[in-house]
């Protein structure tokens, strides 16, 4: 048999030349760690293990067919094998950038050829002209009538480089890629948001946040294709596992309750108070929550799971990442870890209901406008201006996912609000802090006068529950560390407190024709949150 002189493997070998042995679109020949290394008893000839590749491929120093034990390859010809000149071999050596051999070195080489079988990819199956060599002894030998001991020398190392680098390689990596597997997908809870709290509460930097997160959590773990459908498998999670959730953030430190800290605020000019550079802290924080169960049902569909937070997600957080920790059976392996990460926004402070009646002027009456102290107060009520102002409250009813059962007859009771701010006399307000997923998101809320208002009076202060729709730009105050930027969301001032810009301008008086009479700074009121 003879072969074409093969070259010895580049100095910059290639490693990429044979593909990871596990990858998400190929699952379904390793299922535990240790068939990265054998995947059948006994020896292990013949399975798809690194281990078994080598042991059937390769020989090794001090074992050639020493050993019934140790089933070495086995050689085309033990006859006739490839003579070659070593300094033609050594040229080849030196030509591809190899170490040089010692000077004056002369003589023969015998290599012998194997095949290397690959029962993985048997399209990579292929021989190997070098896998072993005479010795320097094997000559005399033969002329006793003895049988050869052969040799491996750097050239047969050489040879088996351009078999073994690769897949070595190509099975770390695979190895890798198995013990990071696990895929999970977050996303937003029925309730639409990940958590609720009163703002008016929960209002103190780095002590103060939330301690109720929500969310729905689906396993999609790629595990091959069904051979029989033709589906896409997930490779199961579930019991005796268990989940934790982990928020990973900064901190505001400019952080003040009545929101003049945020990055974004300005003043009346919209110059910016606050240089996020001072205010962000240096070093990111967790916060980790207790331990919950796999919800059923988390392999096929998305899943509502709920973490209690010890130690709260701070109100202030900033650069907030939500992430989900599985621990437990995945598959075959029965203690698989599994990670899922999520951007989420900031906490959100534009949701609120701001009972700001007293700031515009009304009509209705002779002579033109009237501001609300002379309309309601003196004209309709005639009462005094504390009572007036305490009699005209209203209370609003939020939820971040549309109505479906809504009847205006049990308004409170089918609506099923999220969080409520009650009893909001004139001149008081409510905010509520959530926070979401990134972009535009909805909040549905529903005003309910009390009994008595005067029918036909502008807006209609009717006893009839009104819905409304408010769309809005959840806040971001995230650093792009590609640019070094703050992304953050404009506040400002109005009656003693700051908003968003939406906010901002329902509290400001610069769209009447005439302004109104003064008007005191809006004081918090506490909500309700039922989450």
């Amino acid at each position: 048999m003879s072969y074409s002189l093969p070259k010895n493997p580049p100095a910059d070998l290639l490693f990429s030349t044979y593909a990871p042995v596990y990858s998400p679109g190929d699952t379904g020949n390793f299922t535990t760690p240790r068939q990265f290394w054998t995947s059948t008893a006994g020896n292990g000839t013949g399975g798809n293990g690194i281990a078994e590749y080598t042991n059937r491929g390769f020989f090794s120093a001090g074992t050639l067919f020493s050993s019934p034990a140790l089933p070495s390859p086995t050689l085309y010809s033990l006859v006739k094998g490839l003579l070659l000149d070593i300094a033609d071999v050594c040229a080849e050596a030196e030509a591809a950038e190899r170490p040089p051999c010692p000077p004056d070195l002369s003589g023969k080489i015998t290599f012998f050829a194997n095949t290397v079988t690959d029962s993985l990819r048997p399209s990579e199956t292929r021989d190997n002209p070098r896998a072993a060599s005479y010795s320097l002894f094997d000559q005399d030998l033969e002329k006793r009538g003895e049988g050869p001991i052969f040799a491996l020398n750097r050239f047969n190392f050489d040879a088996a480089h351009e078999f073994l680098i690769p897949r070595a390689v190509a099975y770390s990596a695979g190895l890798i890629n198995y013990f990071f597997r696990g895929k999970m997908e977050i996303s937003l809870p029925d309730e639409g948001v990940y958590g609720v709290v009163d703002h008016s509460v929960e209002k103190a930097k780095d002590t103060d946040g939330f301690r109720t997160i929500k969310l729905k959590l689906r396993n999609v773990t790629p595990g091959g294709v069904d051979p029989e459908t033709g589906q896409t498998m997930v490779e199961p999670v579930g019991t005796p596992g268990k989940l934790r959730a982990v928020a990973k953030f900064h901190r505001n430190r400019c952080h003040q309750p009545d929101l003049s800290g945020e990055y974004g605020t300005g003043d009346e000019n919209n110059a910016r108070i606050n240089d996020w550079k001072q205010c962000r802290s240096e070093h990111e924080d967790i916060v980790v929550s207790e331990e919950t169960d796999v919800p059923a049902g988390v392999n096929a569909d998305a899943q509502p799971v709920t973490f209690l937070f010890p130690t709260p997600i701070p109100i202030n957080a900033t650069d907030l990442y939500l992430q989900v920790v599985y621990r437990g059976p995945l598959g075959e392996e029965n203690d698989a870890v599994v990670v899922a990460t999520k951007d989420i926004t900031e906490p959100d402070f534009q949701i609120g209901s701001y009972n700001t009646m007293e700031q515009y002027l009304w009509g209705g009456l002779p002579f033109g406008l009237y501001p609300f102290k002379q309309y309601y107060c003196d004209q309709i009520l005639k009462v005094d201006y504390d009572t007036c102002k305490d009699r005209y409250r209203f209370s609003a009813y939020f939820r971040f996912v549309p109505p479906t059962n809504f009847d205006p007859a049990n308004p409170v009771e089918t609506y099923a609000a999220t969080a409520a701010i009650e009893d909001v006399p004139v001149s008081r307000y409510g905010r509520l802090a959530v926070p979401t997923d990134p972009g535009s998101f909805s909040a549905y809320w529903m005003k309910i006068f009390p009994e008595g208002y005067p029918a036909g009076s502008t807006p209609d202060l009717s006893s009839e529950p009104s819905l409304h729709t408010y769309t809005y730009t959840a806040t971001i105050n995230q650093l792009d560390p590609e640019t070094n930027t703050m992304d953050s969301t404009p506040y400002r001032e109005k009656r003693g407190i700051y908003g968003a810009q939406a906010i901002y301008e329902t509290l400001s008086d610069t769209n009447l024709s005439e302004p109104p009479p003064p008007i005191n700074p809006l004081d918090p009121v506490p909500a309700r949150v039922n989450y």
